[in-house]
């Protein structure tokens, strides 16, 4: 044992004796010593709380027990809610009180608390004490004595927090006995200029400044200057600052508030001093009183990101919108705008979404709690609405609504001003509604529909509906009537019409009363049966009528019949064969008369095979046309497992394909792609060679590209390739191949390969392959028109009026016409209206193919139809065009391109921050205007739209072997579409993509075919698809990631039904596909989640589903798009494109 020395000793008696001195300086004091008693302690009876963890032994009885080793701790779900809890402590009698302290906080978990108490019969709890900021472990809240039977302690949580901590160890409720100068804080008062600052608060020049002390009364009831003790904040620092003695400097105009805190004797008060800095110039009535406010709701969509402040922080951009079961309630909502301070105004301005809200109410309180209603207004008129009343001052101000509908935008800005205009009472009887009539129809709906043959006329009628009752005649309405299309159907300015010509127009009537104007409209519908010539269709119990669904008969059966309905005279000929092309049975011929129907009996019974029904019809007036009808008989029972009705392996292990009685059956794609298809992309020779350099390399490499591009071309069509050398290429300008010939070379995409670095803050494509203003120029005098009746998806033949003028290996535009019958008929003249939306005109698609065949009138082409062309919807013709300067033979590859941008700049998604820069490049490569290109073995990273665009005037380009990686913008429309198309016979394989909104993109009007084939879409924020109104014939071979095709209505500016005839061939991922009337799509071997559309079918719009078949399990053979190149070119050409 080792013994201390006698000066150690000696100083250890020393320290003792100097601890044992200042041990009760430190020592907490106790109830014990002063003979107090802890009114809570022990106090479990009807002890209430938010929640609490009992299972883990964190109960909140721990909080009275008087033990500081024993803790309360809520849930987790109660922590998240809103980031606050709460206790109440039944002290079992009333008593006075007037100290609470807690003990054990969990610092800084706990960043505010509040005592309250209520006496059994209050029936709401009074603020007793705060504290906001700068909590300790121990905190003692001390505050003027009160009768109270309980007390309650709420707790704010950090907002950050997302689990469960401890919150206290103990809550002790006393009733102290306090020296009058030691006594409680009660109130604050603010001093300037030896006066008191009443609730008006100052003002205050801008660049003046002024000192402010600040006084307090206690309990007691003495005044004592606490300026000393005050912490002060300014709001807005930008307009006015204040230091921490008091004084306040005015930075520029506007109102500030400036929040004041003070503890005094374990106490702590606040203040708000609102100081008013405006110049003697400045017009007042212009300042919005509502701006950045503290704004509530009845509800808030928080996870849209829809919050109530949305309505008043100055951007229209953005919007406070409700949540859905707030509307399924009592269809109205309310937003309250808290000004902080009593305030005049006598003027509310708001944009509302017109179509989301019918009217609405005003209120003013200065308490919260009891309100004032002193505007009624009874319809909303506009978006832009202004209410200018008698002055009120209050507070708060509330708006109640009365909504249309739910899950919708209700307020984008409200602003609230203090003019001097004179009040301007609300309409009391306003005009809510008109509507149209006839002698045959009492009440037209929006959008209906009045039928009228060619040359007939008919007579609407305008009524409206008021608030009160009341009539157009006797409100002296002003009335105008339009129609969109005159040529269809006039209407005069009594609402007369006149049907003009076969068509749709609609029907427009417009009533104004004083301010307020309503309309409705109807479509008026003409048929022209002369123009549709005749109506031809199969008749068979087991044959679907609907577009796109096959005609399959069982063998051993009847025949179907063929009804005709004539629409002109003609004579009739049609004969039945199979498909060798072989007669199996003629038709008699057959003199048709207008308005007439006929039916035309086949004989015999149904053997395997598929058939056609060729007729044609010569008319009385001259003209030929041609029509044809489809069916296949066949055991389906037969086909082998794994295989699809629509396209399967016959005996030879070649594909066939089912059709509807349209003949629409799924296209032959293999035509896409580089050549046409199936042609090995060459490796071109290298002849200028390019290393970086410093700074900027775009001229650099331009001059090596324009080098190449005066060379002569050689016997394989190129002039050569430029290559680039490993490293890092800036680019801060646009790279461009205006010539036929020439190849982009890298020398390889990944991190130690070529590099083309865009920087700079432009917004541009970084590679331009082609004019991006040029097309084919059609050349007029070679038109011809169509004489098929409707020639299917899927064709590569039909009968032109005159095809002498053409020949083999001409290069023609086929135009496929969609009139406005046909616009009626998918419903795009009717989509939702949410105030961006421009519904459909008539519009035409060109395909461009190469004639590979003529016999007499008929001519073949080399690559299908895409779209069905009807008759009936506008037919269609054909004509040569000249594309003698469109670029050809075109590559790109082996490079990675990357993209400078600000990382400082940055947005939220879903909660989580991600990099938005959209100051930068945003495309790598657009061909426009091209032939026969490609891009391969290709890396983007940070792109804002596109690594590729394929323009709308190229085709046969391949796209493969490349990725794109980390996108960078806004995750919102018009951005990260990696891979766009809007060209023809594009084919896409072996790519890959993440983050993007839309991986694969088909864009407005896109006339396939196009193929995506072995490629991923994954990480993203949307879904592949085609984008928007109308693309026709995509493939989806064998790709994963999430897709759809479907009608996409109001989205966008009203992208309306955004695909036809696009086939998903053993896709996986989540899929929705929809079919839109007159085409189909279908999803053949989805392994995944099938989707509905987002819309569903309402009243008379129609959203079919597609054509769905093996779902859960992939189909054969694997790959269409290959199973279809190898029947038309052999086994060579996979290997060609591998």
């Amino acid at each position: 044992m080792k013994f201390l020395s006698k000066k150690t000793i000696s100083i250890l008696l020393i320290f003792c004796l100097i601890q044992s001195m200042f041990i009760p300086v430190f020592e907490t004091r106790t109830s014990a010593e002063e003979g107090l008693t802890n009114l809570a302690l022990g106090k479990t009876t009807n002890l209430k709380k938010s929640s609490h963890c009992s299972g883990c032994g964190l109960a909140a009885d721990n909080a009275v027990d008087g033990k500081t080793t024993t803790f309360w701790a809520p849930t987790v779900a109660d922590v998240t809610d809103n980031h606050n809890v709460w206790i109440e402590i039944d002290l079992g009698e009333e008593t006075q009180v007037n100290e609470v302290v807690l003990k054990g906080l969990s610092i800084p978990y706990i960043e505010a608390y509040q005592i309250s108490y209520k006496n059994a019969q209050s029936p709401s709890w009074v603020e007793a004490a705060v504290k906001e900021r700068a909590l300790t472990t121990n905190e003692t809240a001390g505050f003027e004595a009160v009768q109270a039977r309980y007390i309650r302690v709420s707790l704010d949580i950090i907002s950050t927090a997302t689990g469960r901590e401890n919150i206290l160890s103990e809550i002790e409720v006393y009733n102290r006995q306090v020296d009058p100068s030691l006594s409680p804080l009660s109130s604050l008062t603010v001093i300037s200029d030896g006066q008191k600052v009443d609730e008006e608060g100052l003002t205050i020049l801008p660049g003046e400044t002024k000192k402010i002390s600040v006084e307090g009364t206690l309990s007691s009831g003495n005044i004592v200057d606490v300026t000393a003790d005050a912490v002060f904040r300014s709001t807005e620092p930008d307009t006015l600052t204040v230091d921490e003695t008091g004084l306040l400097t005015a930075k520029g105009e506007g109102t500030a508030a400036i929040d004041i805190s003070v503890t005094r004797n374990n106490v702590t008060k606040t203040h708000r001093l609102w100081v008013d800095s405006f110049g003697p110039n400045t017009d007042k009535s212009q300042i919005n009183l509502a701006y950045l406010k503290v704004a509530s709701a009845s509800s808030q969509c928080s996870s849209c990101q829809t919050f109530a402040s949305n309505a008043v922080d100055g951007d229209e951009g953005t919007a406070w919108r409700a949540l859905s079961g707030d509307f399924r309630d009592d269809q109205q909502h309310w937003l309250t705008i808290d000004f902080g301070r009593e305030l005049n105004f006598n003027k509310a301005q708001f944009t509302f979404n017109l179509d989301a809200v019918v009217n609405y109410e005003l209120l003013s309180s200065n308490d919260g709690k009891t309100w004032k209603s002193f505007y009624q207004n009874r319809l909303i008129v506009a978006n832009q609405e202004k209410a200018i009343f008698e002055k009120e001052k209050a507070r708060y101000l509330k708006v109640n609504l009365n909504a249309k509908r739910e899950s919708a935008p209700l307020i984008y800005e409200l602003k609230v001003f203090n003019t001097d205009e004179a009040p301007v009472p609300p309409v009391q009887n306003p005009l809510t509604g008109v509507y149209l009539s006839d002698d045959k129809t009492d009440k037209y709906k929006v959008d209906s529909e009045v039928l009228l043959n060619k040359g007939e006329s008919n007579q609407l009628i305008l009524k409206g509906e008021f608030y009160e009752g009341g009539t157009l005649a006797e409100e002296n309405a002003v009335i105008e009537f339009a129609s969109s299309r005159p040529e269809v159907a006039t209407v005069d300015a009594q609402g007369h019409i006149t049907a003009i010509q076969g068509g749709v127009t609609a029907i427009t009537a417009k009533a104004t009363i004083e301010t307020i104007t309503q309309s409705t409209q109807v479509f008026v519908v003409v048929d022209d049966p002369e123009a549709r010539i005749a109506d031809t269709a199969l008749v068979h119990p087991d044959i679907p009528t609907r577009i796109g669904l096959p005609a399959i008969l069982s063998p051993g059966g009847e025949y179907p019949q063929v009804k005709v309905n004539a629409h002109q005279d003609g004579k009739l000929r049609g004969t039945v064969v199979d498909a060798d092309n072989q007669v199996v049975y003629k038709f008699k011929q057959l003199h048709i008369s207008s308005g007439k129907e006929y039916i035309l009996t086949i004989p015999g019974t149904l053997q395997e095979g598929k058939y056609e029904i060729q007729m044609e019809i010569q008319l009385d007036k001259g003209k030929r046309v041609y029509d044809m009808l489809h069916f296949r008989v066949m055991d389906t029972e037969k086909l082998p497992e794994g295989q699809s009705k629509m396209a399967f392996l016959n005996e030879e292990g070649k594909l066939e394909y089912s059709s509807d009685f349209r003949g629409n059956q799924i296209m032959d794609y293999s035509t896409s792609g580089y050549m046409g298809g199936g042609v090995k992309i060459p490796d071109v020779q290298a002849k200028v060679f390019v290393e970086p350099g410093e700074g900027d390399d775009t001229e650099r490499i331009q001059t090596a590209i324009e080098t190449v591009a005066n060379l002569p071309l050689m016997s394989n069509g190129f002039r050569g390739a430029v290559v680039l050398s490993k490293g890092t290429f800036e680019i801060e300008g646009t790279l461009k191949i205006s010539k036929s010939g020439v190849v982009l070379r890298g020398s390889g995409e990944g991190e130690e390969g070529t590099i083309l670095y865009a920087t700079g803050k432009t917004v541009r494509n970084i590679l331009e392959v082609g004019d991006l203003t040029a097309s084919p120029s059609l050349l007029p005098g070679t038109k011809t028109a169509l004489t098929d009746l409707y020639v299917p998806v899927g064709s590569h033949s039909f009968h032109v009026e005159k095809a002498s003028s053409f020949k083999v290996g001409d290069t023609i535009m086929i135009r496929r016409y969609g009139n406005s019958s046909w616009i009626h008929e998918i419903n795009m003249d009717r989509i939702p209206d949410r105030g961006t939306t421009v519904q459909w005109e008539p519009f035409t698609l060109d395909f461009d193919r190469v004639i590979t065949n003529i016999k007499g009138n008929t001519i073949t082409i080399d690559a299908p139809i895409p779209n069905a062309i009807e008759t009936v919807w506008g037919g269609g013709e054909i004509y040569k065009y000249d594309d003698s300067d469109r670029l050809n033979n075109v590559g790109v590859e082996n490079l990675r391109v990357d993209v400078e941008f600000d990382r400082s700049v940055t947005a939220v998604h879903e909660g989580k921050v991600y990099y938005s820069d959209e100051e930068k490049a945003s495309t790598f490569l657009t061909f426009e205007y091209t032939k026969n290109a490609w891009m391969r073995n290709v890396t983007g990273l940070h792109l804002t739209k596109s690594i590729v665009n394929v323009g709308r005037h190229s085709k046969w380009i391949t796209i493969q072997d490349s990725t794109n990686l980390e996108m960078v913008s806004i995750i919102t429309g018009s951005r990260r579409y990696p891979f766009n198309y809007v060209g023809q016979l594009t084919l896409t394989q072996r790519v890959y993509s993440e983050t993007a909104r839309h991986g694969f993109t088909f864009d407005r009007q896109m006339a396939g075919p196009h193929v995506i084939l072995d490629s991923q879409d994954v990480k993203t924020y949307a879904r592949s698809e085609p984008h928007q109104r109308w693309a026709a014939g995509g493939l989806f071979d064998n790709v994963t990631g999430n897709a759809n095709v479907m009608d996409r209505s109001y989205y966008g500016t009203g992208h309306g039904w955004a695909g036809a005839n696009f086939v998903f061939w053993n896709h996986t991922g989540e899929l929705a596909v929809q079919s839109p009337p007159t085409a189909q799509n279908y999803a053949i071997g989805l392994i995944g989640k099938r989707l509905p559309g987002d819309f569903k079918t309402e009243g008379d719009i129609i959203r079919e589903d597609g054509y769905w078949e093996a779902e859960g399990s992939h189909v054969s053979p694997r790959s269409l798009f290959l199973k279809q190149l190898e029947d038309r070119l052999g086994s060579a050409a996979i290997d060609n494109i591998k």
